[in-house]
């Protein structure tokens, strides 16, 4: 714990004995559910955690493995991490997706954010106020050791990944020009929902959080393209789930 538990309403344990001590906080059913494929776990089989499902495996090189989903929102991406880690998790991989705000981020390319700007309004109650973004936005910092090992996977896998800053927002409307000049500015190379809220709540509960995001469309000349459709996006989300699925079976985080 990075701070005081002095929270009237604290999270209680639930359903521990189907949270693994690594789990994947998964943003999307389509992602959630091959990765139940590649570790041997049956679609049908699960346990429902308010809007989401629990898919456990308590085999494996990690102190047994869960998989969590769907989730989207800084909101209930917090929430779901704060049950988690006070039910028994202390390892958290985030797996979803961003836009790219940076021309030398492509649809389909693979990101390993080392830090989240939260533009959102949840990072905040659990980040030291000391802690800001060009005195405007609160940071939160992904687990530089897990980095370290998540990259190493995708490296002995030959699938090529990229690093930086992600900008993560609560209003995914709101994208405009100003702000992405802003964040550009500020060497941000992509914009998602989750990040900032995972890793500040991890830090602040004493576990260690890292993402894997998948870039799903590109902002970074002003103009929206989507590449929800994009062989290179639905590659790189089957690369991106095998190699997951591998770090869950074998790699001790």
């Amino acid at each position: 714990m990075t701070g005081p538990d002095d929270a009237i309403i604290r999270p209680v344990p639930l359903y521990a004995d189907h949270i693994g001590k690594t789990v994947v906080l998964v943003s999307t059913r389509d992602d959630l559910l091959p990765l139940c494929d590649s570790l041997g776990i049956k679609r049908s089989s699960y346990t429902q955690m308010f809007m989401s499902r629990i898919y456990h495996n308590p085999s494996g090189a990690n102190g047994g493995v869960s998989l969590v989903g769907p989730v989207i929102g800084a909101p209930y991406a917090a929430l779901l991490a704060e049950m988690l880690i006070v039910s028994g998790a202390d390892r958290i991989i985030f797996y979803g997706w961003c836009g790219s705000v940076s021309p030398d981020l492509h649809t389909g390319h693979v990101l390993l954010p080392e830090k989240a700007v939260a533009e959102e309004g949840v990072a905040g109650s659990y980040i030291d106020a000391k802690t800001v973004f060009s005195a405007q936005f609160p940071v939160a910092f992904a687990s530089a050791q897990m980095n370290r090992q998540v990259a190493s996977a995708f490296e002995n896998a030959g699938i090529a990944y990229d690093t930086g800053t992600v900008w993560t927002t609560g209003a995914i409307f709101r994208e405009t020009m100003e702000k992405i000049r802003f964040f550009q500015k500020q060497n941000v190379v992509a914009v998602d929902m989750e990040s900032s809220a995972v890793f500040a709540v991890a830090r602040f509960r004493g576990a260690e959080a890292s993402a894997v995001l998948v870039v799903s469309d590109e902002l970074f000349d002003f103009t929206w393209r989507p590449g929800f459709g994009d062989k290179r996006f639905i590659d790189a989300r089957s690369n991106v789930s095998r190699v997951i699925a591998k770090i869950c079976r074998t790699t001790r985080i």
